[in-house]
């Protein structure tokens, strides 16, 4: 998956967007100051469906809510577990 940071995805928006859709790459990883914040993928019209239909569900309402009371794990201590590094751990309030 190609990385590109935000100043070229501003730049270069409908240029990606096309790539998306023509299916040319699977997503981009998009970074801001060099450390990635989001994933850009294009949009399957059954995945965007069932994303829609089970918004209103009230067991997929409550599994939300219930991931998001779960403490979260920043992008460096993700890499560093990955990569089998001892990393200082910190309690985090999930957002």
């Amino acid at each position: 998956m190609p990385v590109i940071g935000v100043k070229e995805l501003k730049s270069q928006a409908s240029l990606i967007l096309r790539s998306l859709r023509a299916g040319k790459v699977k997503g981009y990883i998009i970074t801001l100051r060099g450390r990635p914040v989001a994933r850009l993928t294009a949009v399957d019209e059954e995945e965007l469906e069932n994303l829609i239909l089970s918004m209103d569900n009230p067991k997929f309402k409550t599994f939300i809510e219930e991931a998001r009371k779960e403490p979260s794990v920043s992008w460096e201590e993700l890499l560093a577990e990955v990569k089998g590094e001892k990393v200082q751990t910190r309690s985090k309030k999930a957002s």
